[in-house]
């Protein structure tokens, strides 16, 4: 039953960048075209890369951090066309710390934490994107977010164990898409009381 959750969060993940590729290819009449961090989704490709390798050795892959190492790499890619190009000093900050993960990595032969940095930096990474949907939610699409969301207690539901190499990226990734819900679908509703 593990594997089943496992692999539905990571269908469901992976279909989440189904109404983000179109949102940002072909925006709906009257909708803005979605417009990704190149930032955020270059630290998220990387480190959703290194991730999946990391628990690879560890034996603890799940269907989620397969199919947003798929999702991520095409986002960036599309982001070098549609993207916002800003570059500030958290990407800075955020790349630099994926480099000390892999250095740390390379060093010490240690997936755990090497896991752990690239966990900390991807969440680090995130703040980007947080802060531009924030600042207008009509850059981002909601469906995509809402599947990345459903994906995660599924993906939580398919952890093989309650080590932290097995749980640290899916609580990350929960984390993340819970913060996403909250400005996308949440604080709007706030606002207009």
């Amino acid at each position: 039953m593990k594997d089943t959750f496992s692999i539905l969060g990571g269908i469901i993940f992976l279909f989440g960048f189904i109404p983000y590729t179109l949102a940002i290819l072909k925006p709906k009449q009257g909708q803005k075209r979605a417009e990704p961090s190149k930032a955020t989704w270059l630290i998220w490709a990387t480190l959703d890369v290194l991730t999946l390798i990391a628990l690879y050795q560890k034996d603890a892959l799940n269907g989620q951090i397969i199919g947003a190492t798929i999702g991520a790499t095409t986002i960036f890619i599309l982001s070098l066309k549609y993207g916002i190009s800003v570059w500030t000093k958290l990407d800075i900050f955020s790349l630099l710390g994926a480099v000390i993960g892999i250095v740390i990595w390379a060093i010490t032969s240690n997936a755990v934490l090497a896991l752990s940095c690239f966990v900390a930096v991807g969440v680090l990474g995130a703040l980007p994107t947080f802060y531009n949907t924030w600042q207008d939610p009509s850059k981002e699409n909601r469906t995509a977010w809402l599947f990345y969301f459903i994906s995660c207690p599924l993906t939580l539901l398919g952890l093989k164990s309650w080590t932290f190499s097995v749980y640290i990226s899916p609580v990350a990734f929960t984390a993340i898409e819970t913060i996403m819900i909250f400005i996308l679908f949440i604080r709007p509703r706030m606002l207009k009381k």
